[in-house]
């Protein structure tokens, strides 16, 4: 993937994970339990090679950890 395919994609991630957070109904009981949860290390360690695996990775976790998975690309982004 180039870098300005990544880059926009990390940005697409971004808008999606905060695009779904609005879309489910706020439910205190439900969100408290991932307060002080850290996110699947999995969803860290996944190997693409594509656009296409990148985004069909990124679809894969829980909403609530879109966001952290979106951070993590643009500081990879940031390092390159």
């Amino acid at each position: 993937m180039h870098g300005d395919a990544l880059i926009q994609h990390g940005e697409d991630l971004e808008d999606d994970a905060i695009e779904a957070s609005r879309a489910v109904p706020f439910v205190a009981d439900q969100e408290n339990r991932f307060r002080h949860e850290a996110p699947p290390q999995e969803l860290f360690g996944a190997v693409v090679t594509d656009e296409q695996q990148l985004r069909q990775a990124a679809a894969t976790p829980d909403w609530r950890w879109r966001l952290d998975l979106a951070t993590a690309i643009e500081d990879l982004i940031d390092a390159s």
